[in-house]
């Protein structure tokens, strides 16, 4: 629940756009050492002057306390690392978290890392039709008074392992509305689950399957209708851009 941040995109015509962002940490060479980003869909910041991502803080104590530090995103740092080709941008957040801790301002977040990544037999092993869980603002909503964001549940309508239309993608049948692009994406089994021959395991899972980019709506001429599914972009996909985004972000000797 706290890899998830709210984005209010700020657009040149004035309006804001809200989306999700979440953190991703970026593996090094050295011990203990990562660089945390911020993972958010293109489109969500297309266009705009400014972003502002909202922190949940933490006391003397790192415990979460439910009050958010707004932190301002420049436009240079919100196109550094645009691929319009995936609708991905990942920008580096280290230099902020350490101008915050210098103010006294600590901010309390999870991050998803490498280990969550399936790798492609974890992939294969998935049935066409799996539970998932999406974390983010879904219309803006949230808990405001706890700086919390909103979970919910749906299922794969199409196969993980197979490219929607020929891209590294898939469908998920859930409630995605606006304000759900960029919420990452998770198998979330706690104390069993049933394998793709049908098997039921023991043990609990958690994978994450990538993030929605798109919510799919049935347009006519006078109407529009959410359909009550989301796109994902699988992680793959999203590992291969984040491979590229260290090339730039690390020495030589790190990649």
């Amino acid at each position: 629940m706290f890899t998830t941040v709210p984005v209010h995109a700020h657009k040149n015509d004035g309006n804001d756009e809200i989306g999700t962002a979440f953190f991703y940490s970026l593996e090094t060479n050295e011990d203990d050492v990562t660089v945390p980003l911020l993972i958010v869909n293109a489109h969500t910041v297309e266009d705009a002057n400014t972003a502002t991502v909202y922190l949940n803080s933490a006391d003397d104590d790192g415990h979460p306390t439910g009050e958010a530090i707004p932190v301002r995103v420049r436009r240079d740092r919100l196109t550094a690392f645009h691929t319009r080709d995936l609708d991905l941008i990942a920008f580096p957040i280290g230099d902020v978290l350490n101008e915050l801790a210098q103010r006294g301002q600590n901010p309390f977040f999870k991050t998803i890392t490498q280990e969550l990544i399936p790798d492609n037999d974890t992939l294969t092993d998935l049935s066409a039709i799996e539970d998932v869980t999406f974390i983010g603002y879904p219309s803006g909503l949230m808990d405001r008074e706890n700086s919390m964001p909103i979970a919910r549940r749906g299922v794969t309508a199409t196969a993980v392992w197979n490219n929607y239309n020929g891209e590294p993608q898939f469908l998920i049948d859930a409630g995605v509305y606006p304000g759900s692009s960029g919420s990452p994406v998770f198998i979330f089994d706690r104390g069993h689950y049933t394998n793709a021959e049908g098997a039921l395991v023991a043990g609990s899972r958690l994978i994450f399957l990538g993030l929605i980019s798109q919510t799919m709506v049935h347009e006519e001429q006078f109407d529009r209708a959410y359909l009550g599914l989301g796109k994902v972009i699988r992680t793959d996909a999203v590992t291969e851009y984040i491979n590229d985004v260290s090339e730039e972000l690390l020495p030589i000797d790190q990649n």
